[in-house]
This record gives structure tokens, C-alpha cells and sequence, in this order.
């Protein structure tokens, strides 16, 4: 797991102004979150090679090996589709 720079200065002013409170509501927000997408990764057989957490969310880098054309493929699809990163999902390349 690779923690943002960010994060961490994120971190030292939440105690500098004595609001770790919220840093502890938020980190534990973005942990729960990253939660449900490792469980949807492991639900479909994946590897995840690396999380990096930030104060804005957290990048999972997963390699999913999937069997084409059965159920499990084409629900793992709609899951994967809707989680998507928007720039990727939407970014075709037509070379």
C-alpha cells in the first residue's frame, strides 16, 4: 500500500488545527470505500498488485482474468463497467 504525500500533509494539519477527528472520518471513508472494491475484485478472481491511498480516494492497480462469454463474464462487465474510471471508460482509441 503506497500512502499519498498529500495524505500525509492532510494528516499534520488536521492536528496542527486539532480536527483529527474529521482526518479519521474521512480516512476511514475512503478506506471503507476502496473495502468494496477490493471485495468485487476478489468476487470476480482478480489480483490487485498495488493500492495508493490519497486524500481523495485510492487507485487499485488489479490485473482480472475473466472466462469470456459466460454469466459470470458478462455480470462481471456491468460491475466492472460501472466502477470504471469515467476518462478510461469513455477514452477509445480508434488507430
Amino acid at each position: 500500500m503506497i500512502i499519498s504525500p498529500l495524505l500525509l500533509i492532510y494528516f499534520f494539519l488536521c492536528v496542527i488545527f486539532h480536527q483529527v477527528k474529521i482526518f479519521i472520518i474521512v480516512i476511514g471513508t475512503i478506506i471503507l470505500h476502496e473495502i468494496g472494491h477490493i471485495v468485487a475484485i476478489k468476487l470476480f478472481n482478480g489480483k490487485i498488485k498495488k493500492i495508493k491511498l490519497s486524500i481523495i480516494g485510492g487507485i487499485i492497480d488489479v490485473d482480472i482474468k475473466r472466462e469470456i462469454y459466460t454469466k459470470k463474464y458478462y455480470f462481471s462487465n456491468i460491475i466492472i463497467a460501472v466502477g470504471r474510471n469515467r476518462n478510461k471508460c469513455f477514452n477509445y482509441n480508434y488507430s
